[in-house]
């Protein structure tokens, strides 16, 4: 996905130029199915915007949430570097 697809699915409310600024500091990653992106308790000291797929957030062994593309993953405490209160791994 190229970062003007990116700017029209998520950052849309951003100036176009404050977005590429921005999106110069970030990191693409793909995660397999199942793979756990952030365990509970891990700090998230990155804020993660999912493009593509489902994550779910896992608490006590159930779904809690599952996020969609456009969706700022974990909450406020994670741009607060605090720990997660959930797991959240890449749906299948």
């Amino acid at each position: 996905m190229g970062l003007l697809a990116l700017h029209r699915l998520a950052f849309a409310s951003v100036d176009k130029r404050d977005f590429l600024k921005m999106a110069s500091l970030a990191r693409w990653v793909d995660f397999s199915p199942g793979e756990v992106i952030v365990k509970k308790g891990q700090q998230i000291s990155d804020a993660m915007v999912l493009i593509s797929g489902e994550i779910e957030a896992v608490l006590g062994g159930k779904t809690v949430l599952a996020y969609r593309p456009r969706q700022l993953i974990g909450n406020v405490s994670a741009y607060s570097c605090l720990a997660s209160p959930a797991e959240h791994s890449e749906g299948g």
